[in-house]
């Protein structure tokens, strides 16, 4: 009886993302969350959101964007802009991106750093 193992479960995940990208409902994006696993199954959360729409993580950032005196449209040099808020991480809650799609997170003060008004 074989099990089922994590590289099993990121072909699947890779998988499901080229069917939602191809395949996906009109008018929502969908977007695989975190997998549990054991031996014999994988749950995924998946997100679905409507097209157009602000996720909760980027309505988050305006509104304290302005409280923390941030500019959101301003961009670095390297191209990386803000693009969440996480409220209940208080280290880190601002992630930002760099053109090449990799993430970072950054606390309040290095926000106001680089995107301060």
């Amino acid at each position: 009886m074989s099990t089922l193992t994590k590289a099993q479960v990121r072909t699947v995940r890779k998988q499901l993302e080229a069917v939602f990208a191809t395949h996906g409902i009109t008018g929502f994006d969908l977007s695989l969350g975190n997998a549990r696993f054991d031996s014999a199954q994988a749950t995924f959360q998946l997100k679905v959101t409507k097209h157009g729409q602000a996720t909760q993580e980027q309505s988050a950032l305006s509104m304290h964007a302005v409280m923390d005196g941030i500019d959101i449209n301003k961009t670095k040099p390297d191209g990386e802009k803000l693009i969440e808020y996480h409220p209940r991480k208080r280290k880190y809650p601002y992630i930002s991106q760099k053109p090449n799609g990799n993430k970072y997170k950054m606390s309040t003060q290095q926000a106001k750093m680089f995107f301060g008004e």
